[in-house]
C-alpha cells in the first residue's frame, strides 16, 4: 500500500511539473508584432494651403492653388466645379510630404468649387475642397488671403515651379544640383533644349536647368532661344613628334570682340505687406531695386521703371549710364497705395530698350504686395 501511494504521489508531481513548464513557455513566447506597411496600404493625403475657403479672386487672372501632399504621393489633380483642370507630377514621390502648386484662370464671375486629389499608383486620396468667389474686377474684392500671384500679361517668358525641383548645372539628371527650387517660385526662362524637355532658368545672376515636366510656362515665350547642351569632349589622339620636323611658328590669335551687355533686375527690396493707416486715404512706400550687368561692358544710358498691376500705375527708378562688367547699382522709387488688395510690382530694366543686349528676355522682375486697411 505504501509503495502504491508513493507511486501516485510521484505521478501527480510529474504532472504538476509539466503544467508549470508549459506555463513558462507561454509566458516567454511574445505575441507576434504586426508590421505596418503604410506606403503599401495607406492612400496618400492632400490638403489645400491657399486660397482659403471663401476667398475672392478676379476674373481673367490666374489663380494659384497651393497644396500639401503626404504618404509618398506621385501626383495631384485640380478639379474646378467637377471638371479636371490640371494634374501635376511630384518630382520626389518618395518624400513623405511635399508641396505643389496648380493654376487655372476663371473667366466669369460667380462661386466656384475647387477640389484636389492626390494619387499614388492606383490609390487615391480623400479629396480636399474649398469654395471661392470670382469677382469681375479688383475693386469688388473684399476678402482674400495672401498668396502668390502671376501677371497674365507678363511680356517675359517665365516658369512657375509646380513642385520642389532640382535646379541643375546642365540639362541632365546626373548634373550638379545648384539648389532646390520651391513650389510657387517664378523664374525667367532664358533658353530651352530643341526637344523642349529641359528649360534654362535664371535665379538672380545664376543660370541653371530644370526638367520642363515640372513647371508651367506663362508670359511671352515665342522665340525662346534653343541652347545646345555642352558636348562631351573627344580625347585627342596622341602624336609622336618627328625630331627632323621644323616646328611651325605659333599663330597670333585674333582679338575677339567683347560680349554684349546683359542687364537684369537682381532684386527688389521693400515690404510685401503694406497697411494704409486708419483715417488716411493712402500710404507712400519706398522701394529699392538692384540693377546688375552680367554681360559685357556697357556704354550709354538706360532707364529703369516699375509698373503696379493691376492698375498700371508707373514708378520711375531713374536713369543709369556706363554700368561695367559685373557691376550693380541701387535705385529707389516711391509707390502710393490707396486701395486694399493684392498687387504685383513689375520692374523693367532698360524699359525704353536703348541698350543692345545679348539676352533681351530677362529684364523684368516681379514681387507680390498685399495691401490692407488698418
Amino acid at each position: 500500500m505504501r509503495y502504491w501511494l508513493i507511486g501516485i504521489l510521484l505521478i501527480i508531481t510529474l504532472l504538476l511539473a509539466a503544467c508549470n513548464l508549459g506555463a513558462q513557455d507561454n509566458d516567454e513566447t511574445p505575441d507576434p508584432i504586426s508590421t505596418a506597411t503604410l506606403d503599401a496600404t495607406d492612400p496618400p493625403s492632400v490638403s489645400i494651403n491657399s486660397p482659403e475657403d471663401g476667398d475672392e479672386v478676379v476674373a481673367n487672372n490666374p489663380v494659384l492653388v497651393e497644396v500639401s501632399t503626404g504618404g509618398a504621393a506621385e501626383s495631384v489633380e485640380l478639379f474646378v466645379d467637377g471638371e479636371s483642370i490640371q494634374e501635376v507630377r511630384i518630382s520626389s514621390p518618395t518624400d513623405s510630404t511635399s508641396r505643389s502648386v496648380l493654376n487655372f484662370t476663371p473667366e466669369d464671375g460667380g462661386r466656384l468649387t475647387l477640389r484636389v486629389v492626390a494619387y499614388r499608383g492606383n490609390q487615391t486620396s480623400q479629396p480636399d475642397q474649398i469654395e471661392i468667389e470670382v469677382r469681375e474686377n479688383q475693386n469688388q474684392v473684399t476678402a482674400t488671403s495672401q498668396g502668390p500671384i502671376i501677371d497674365p500679361n507678363d511680356p517675359t517668358c517665365r516658369a512657375l515651379i509646380n513642385t520642389n525641383l532640382n535646379f541643375r548645372r546642365a540639362p541632365n539628371t546626373d548634373s550638379e544640383v545648384i539648389r532646390v527650387l520651391g513650389a510657387t517660385e517664378v523664374l525667367p526662362i532664358v533658353g530651352r533644349l530643341a526637344d523642349n524637355t529641359w528649360l534654362q532658368l535664371r535665379s538672380n545672376v545664376t543660370l541653371g536647368w530644370v526638367s520642363a515636366s515640372f513647371v508651367t510656362r506663362y508670359g511671352n515665350c515665342t522665340g525662346l532661344a534653343v541652347i545646345a547642351p555642352p558636348a562631351t569632349p573627344t580625347p585627342l589622339a596622341s602624336v609622336t613628334p618627328n625630331p627632323s620636323q621644323t616646328p611651325l611658328p605659333s599663330a597670333t590669335p585674333n582679338p575677339t570682340e567683347p560680349p554684349p551687355p546683359n542687364l537684369i533686375v537682381a532684386s527688389i527690396n521693400g515690404p510685401t505687406e503694406v497697411e494704409i493707416p486708419s483715417g488716411d486715404s493712402s500710404v507712400t512706400i519706398e522701394y529699392g531695386v538692384v540693377v546688375s550687368n552680367i554681360g559685357g561692358p556697357l556704354s550709354g544710358s538706360f532707364n529703369t521703371s516699375g509698373e503696379l498691376l493691376p492698375g498700371n500705375d508707373t514708378v520711375d527708378f531713374g536713369a543709369v549710364g556706363n554700368l561695367g562688367v559685373n557691376q550693380s547699382i541701387n535705385l529707389d522709387g516711391e509707390i502710393i497705395f490707396d486701395t486694399a488688395g493684392t498687387f504685383a510690382l513689375q520692374v523693367t530694366v532698360d524699359s525704353d530698350e536703348d541698350i543692345d543686349e545679348g539676352v533681351e528676355g530677362d529684364n523684368i522682375r516681379v514681387i507680390n504686395i498685399t495691401v490692407t486697411n488698418e
